[in-house]
């Protein structure tokens, strides 16, 4: 799906416009028009209405006729109008709040969470995941209020155009005045919008950093229990607090700068003037009484217009605000796209060929012009002190990063013209670190082939010898992990990520530090699983405990970004190299890492 590889709309408007109005285009029709009929309804019948029936008192009776017999069909038109008006405002709600509405929010979200999980790592690596939330909930949440206030705003300027023409038919001095105030509203509140959106952006802005260091607060919960870290947490997030309190209050400050002297003028002064003038008109003999209680009504029907609409600006300019704030922020390029024509990675051998490939952060360089050839079915161990540039390898083959220079060839496929979902299909990745889903054990390990049966599951839970634990849980497959699989232990979680990867049975294997969290004698049974699973495969196996890697063809040595050594575990011992005195400075089994 292209929309969802960072090709979203470049403006928050064209991405309601394409995903909001478009799919729902035929109802949305019929909404505008209920919209449109309520709105100009009750904005025009009450003032006819009472016009007509005031004219009906300076009418003279038809000869034989009682008043009341004379008013009833105007009275029933009356009663039909103001009937239809409000059945089709139910309707209107109805149609908005219970259909389109709700629809269009999850459409919206729908597509910014495929957008987003589609971005590459580093995207990850900028924003905290209660940042992006957050930011997703501003613009899927506020999309009714944009659309419902922005039709309202359009109605009303039309509907006052409809209104000053008729306030023109009974007197132009009556509709200049009554323009002049509208027209002073509007100029005012123009003027301080602008202000108003600054502010709106800055207070979305500190809204979402705080929520985004709160999440991440309450989400390291063990290192803030284990350090005591209670009151520094409350102290580092004070002045984020302090922050988003201040923004806020300027945020209201401006929103009454612009609300409340257009009320001031419209009430205090405006009206005084139209009494004025409808006295000195009806006093001269150039209006009547019902065009005086029109003239009034329509005023009243329009001030009251206006204090709805100029009271909700403050509420659609906040909402427009962190929308765009937020998709400006969450709608950027990524850094790693598949290309316009690229295929489907095949994979019958396992061939790995990496050409001359350097990688940079900033500045800092982690590879420099690497050449590396492994062999299908080829069991190759990576080693080195942190920082030698292990994991940025591991990175670049699983293309979380583009590389600066170089290429990195699977089976002769440049993995840059192939798709990443395919690549990474291939791929079983067993970090250092694995991720859990706060979902049941039985679906943290079917990740790895969506559609396995319980027996498949429970099979690969067997070879990563974490059955016999799972067993023994409350509901066995059924339990629930908790959040980042807080209630297993590493070891545990380690094994349930080797399962997973038993099941997805791709044909290359990478290990990140895979048995890192294991006891040895876990260890020693993981070491024969992954005897079986790396058979016939190609497998890449980053470690730091050299006792973990005395099973591979073949040792890469990296150091500074650039090959040192390569050969089998034997002929690098003979060699008497780095790799040589990193075994015998292993008491523990650990490489001790450059400073």
């Amino acid at each position: 799906m292209k929309d969802a590889q960072n090709r979203l709309p470049p403006t928050l408007m064209g991405f309601y416009f394409k995903y909001g109005f478009k799919p729902f285009k035929w109802i949305f029709v019929v909404w505008l028009f209920l919209m449109f009929v309520r709105e100009f309804g009750y904005d025009l019948l009450y003032p006819m209405a009472t016009a007509w029936f005031v004219a009906l008192l300076e009418a003279p009776l038809p000869e034989g006729a009682d008043f009341l017999s004379f008013a009833m069909p105007t009275i029933w038109i009356v009663f039909a109008a103001v009937l239809a008006v409000n059945v089709l405002n139910t309707y209107q709600w109805k149609i908005f709040r219970d259909t389109i509405g709700v629809k269009i929010q999850d459409r919206l979200s729908q597509v910014l969470y495929k957008y987003i999980h589609c971005q590459s790592v580093e995207f990850f690596h900028d924003n905290m995941p209660g940042r992006i939330a957050k930011q997703t909930d501003y613009i899927v949440d506020n999309f009714n209020i944009i659309v419902f206030r922005g039709v309202r705003f359009v109605i009303f300027i039309f509907t006052l155009g409809i209104m000053s023409i008729m306030l023109f038919r009974i007197h132009q001095s009556i509709a200049i005045a009554i323009l002049i105030g509208m027209v002073f509203s509007a100029v005012w509140s123009i003027m301080h919008t602008k202000r108003f959106d600054k502010a709106t952006e800055k207070f979305a802005d500190a809204t979402s950093e705080l929520q985004g260091k709160l999440v991440d607060s309450l989400s390291s919960y063990q290192i803030v229990k284990s350090f005591s870290g209670a009151k520094h947490e409350h102290k580092l997030i004070k002045k984020d607090r302090d922050k988003t309190v201040r923004r806020g209050i300027q945020h209201l400050f401006r929103g009454r700068v612009l609300w409340v002297p257009p009320m001031i003028i419209t009430y205090a002064f405006l009206m005084p003037m139209v009494m004025f003038l409808c006295a000195k008109l009806y006093a001269a003999g150039e209006i009547r009484v019902s065009e005086v209680v029109f003239a009034l009504t329509v005023y009243m029907s329009i001030t009251d217009k206006l204090d709805a609409i100029i009271s909700e600006i403050p509420e659609f300019a906040s909402a427009l605000g962190m929308a765009r704030q937020s998709y400006s922020e969450l709608v950027r390029p990524a850094s790693v796209e598949d290309m316009p024509d690229a295929k489907r990675l095949s994979v019958k051998r396992g061939l790995i060929e990496i050409n001359k490939l350097s990688f940079g952060y900033g500045k800092r360089h982690a590879l420099n012009n690497i050449n590396l050839s492994i062999k299908p079915g080829q069991r190759v161990g990576i080693v080195g002190a942190s920082g030698a540039g292990k994991s940025t390898l591991v990175g670049l083959l699983m293309r979380f990063y583009d590389p600066s220079n170089g290429q990195v060839l699977v089976d002769g496929q440049d993995i840059k013209s192939i798709t990443q979902d395919s690549l990474r299909e291939s791929i079983s990745f067993i970090p250092q670190d694995p991720a859990m889903f706060n979902r049941t054990l039985y679906e943290n390990i079917s990740y790895g082939r969506k559609r396995a049966s319980q027996a498949q599951v429970r099979r690969a839970a067997k070879q990563a010898h974490a059955d016999h634990f799972i067993q023994i849980m409350p509901k066995k497959y059924s339990t629930l992990v908790g959040d980042r699989g807080i209630r297993l232990s590493g070891g545990q979680r380690q094994r349930i990520a080797i399962a997973r990867a038993f099941l997805k049975n791709a044909p290359i294997l990478i290990l990140d530090e895979a048995t890192s969290a294991l006891d040895s004698a876990t260890e020693t049974l993981i070491q024969r699983s992954f005897e079986k699973l790396s058979h016939g495969r190609t497998t890449i196996a980053i470690a730091h405990r050299l006792s973990t890697l005395r099973n591979m063809d073949r040792i890469i040595v990296l150091e500074k970004g650039c090959i040192i050594e390569d050969g089998t575990p034997a002929q690098l011992i003979k060699k008497g190299g780095a790799y040589a005195k990193m075994w015998k400075m292993q008491s523990g089994g650990f490489i001790k890492s450059e400073k």
